[in-house]
């Protein structure tokens, strides 16, 4: 029996090392609003069901603004986070990104 030899490759990229600093702590998120990017996957709308729930009940959240990435092998448009920006006080993204 012949030995062969086995090439393993990496199929990951080198991640973007851009620094763009820390957003600005938020003070508390009672009465404000909590913007969320969906990636249109079934199993992310049961997570952030629950941390709508999670918000508004343990936090005091008044308002979930969510937002859909339309394109979830792309980044999220610009336009999009935009309007995520100026509608919500403290938003969460890059989950299933």
């Amino acid at each position: 029996m012949a030995q062969g030899k086995i090439s393993i490759l990496d199929p990951t990229a080198q991640s973007n090392t851009q620094d763009s600093g820390l957003a600005a702590r938020v003070g508390g998120l009672g009465g404000g609003t909590l913007g969320l990017i969906s990636n249109s996957w079934r199993s992310f709308d049961v997570v952030s069901n629950h941390i709508e729930q999670m918000a508004k009940d343990r936090y005091e959240v008044r308002e979930v603004m969510r937002t859909i990435n339309p394109d979830v092998s792309s980044p999220t448009p610009k336009d999009t986070l935009n309007i995520l920006i100026d509608k919500s006080d403290a938003a969460i993204v890059g989950m299933g990104h």
